[in-house]
């Protein structure tokens, strides 16, 4: 009789146990699935913001290549110059509409700069064997939600 009264409660103690290891195990599982679950959304953020830096890069070369009378300038463009940076740009309201159209996507923002007068060895994309006087230097900045991506070209002016 005296064994049966120290035994009593330890089913309790035991399935306390077991709920608690199966409790841990499900809050393991569930802060790895809430972690990928995040991951897979930066992905797509990510890859959003590649398509709108690619947009904004292809509006810029296309003002810069084809339609610039002057690559010196980009005369002839809907680029601005803007006298602190030196640079010729698309601010980040200017860029989103004249990329995007009347109607542009209310997430997505973009921004350019094109450096036409990049000197021959000052940048790794610009080497000085080059047979132009200078090169262009475009960087485009794509931002979906909280996810920034940047694309830069650089190319001798021939």
């Amino acid at each position: 009789m005296l064994e049966s009264h120290s035994q009593k409660g330890i089913t309790l103690y035991l399935a306390m146990l077991i709920m608690s290891a199966a409790l841990a195990t499900a809050l393991f599982v569930a802060t790895i699935f809430v972690r990928e679950f995040k991951i897979s959304k930066e992905v797509a953020d990510s890859m959003k913001a590649v398509y709108t830096a690619d947009s904004a890069m292809e509006y810029t070369l296309y003002q810069t290549r084809i339609l610039a009378t002057d690559v010196q300038t980009l005369t002839g463009t809907d680029l601005t110059y803007n006298t602190t940076s030196g640079s010729y740009e698309l601010t980040t309201s200017e860029c989103k509409t004249k990329v995007f159209g009347a109607v542009p996507p209310a997430s997505v923002q973009c921004k350019l700069d094109a450096y036409p007068t990049v000197v021959k060895g000052s940048h790794p994309g610009c080497p000085s064997g080059t047979s132009a006087d200078d090169c262009t230097r475009v960087t485009a900045k794509g931002t979906y939600g909280t996810t920034n991506r940047v694309l830069e070209i650089v190319y001798p002016n021939l």
